[in-house]
């Protein structure tokens, strides 16, 4: 005869006992069969668990490289700003003559045009001061260069952000800045004209020789006309004046009476 287990089910009440009973085979049966399931959900969440921390490693790993993928382009574009300046400082320094020292100019130190401008303007007085010491000449003509370069616009009248450009239908550029932001002459001249224009409101226009420089929509001008002006001085305070539908200042150049694109002269 085989063994058998049997299970007594008791409720509270007392009533309705259950027996159940099972044959040794089927008790270890149905214990093998718990133990497998047992097994299986064991194993299910555990795999779930590895795949959860996949996943998220997956997705810390993806924005780290996208991170990465910005600051590379980041990279990219700074270098491409300084190979930029470099080749704008060559350009104006084989215009003046003047040999180029490193120890002297770091493009990548500068990060405005303010700077830019400051930077090669002392370069040429000290040309000048050291050139004297050897040559009347030479000084003379470093000293008619230096000259020059004070009467051309080569930097941008505040710093702001170029809402837009140049174009046929824009005769200049618009910088956005907060009001009342002090603007400046781009390069030594006398003012021709501080005053109303019903198209850019307060209006500055500068004379620097073959090149005129406009300064409109102002929220106030302080320079009348004939004030002579050096490159720094400030002319006005940036307003919304005239044809403007919001604080900015119109910059324009212009060549013997045309138009032309300012950022040709700015160094960018």
């Amino acid at each position: 005869m085989r063994k058998k287990t049997t299970f007594i089910i008791i409720p509270h009440d007392r009533k309705d006992v259950k027996t159940i009973s099972l044959s040794s085979i089927t008790l270890w049966i149905a214990i093998i069969a718990l133990l497998i399931i047992a097994v299986i959900i064991i194993s299910s969440v555990f795999n779930y668990s590895n795949l959860f921390l996949k996943a998220r490693r997956v997705d810390a790993l993806k924005r780290r490289n996208e991170k990465l993928e910005k600051e590379h382009r980041k990279i990219l574009e700074l270098e491409e700003r300084l190979a930029f300046l470099q080749k704008e400082d060559d350009k104006i320094r084989a215009m003046l003559g003047i040999d180029k020292n490193p120890s002297e100019f770091d493009p990548s130190k500068v990060n405005d045009y303010y700077k830019v401008s400051t930077v090669l303007t002392e370069d040429i007085s000290d040309k000048t001061k050291l050139e004297k010491e050897r040559s009347p000449e030479m000084a003379a003509l470093f000293a008619k260069k230096e000259e020059s370069m004070r009467y051309i616009p080569y930097a941008l009248p505040l710093s702001g952000w170029v809402s837009r450009r140049f174009s046929r239908e824009h005769s200049g550029i618009d910088i956005v800045a907060s009001i009342r932001t002090p603007i400046t002459s781009t390069a030594n001249g006398v003012v021709t004209f501080s005053g109303w224009d019903d198209k850019f409101g307060n209006l500055v226009v500068i004379y620097h020789g073959d090149v005129e420089t406009f300064y409109g929509h102002n929220y106030r001008n302080i320079v009348k006309e004939g004030d002579s002006v050096k490159r720094g001085d400030i002319v006005a305070f940036l307003g919304s004046t005239g044809k403007s539908t919001g604080p900015h200042l119109h910059y324009e150049i212009r060549v013997k009476g045309t138009t032309v694109d300012p950022f040709n002269f700015v160094l960018k």
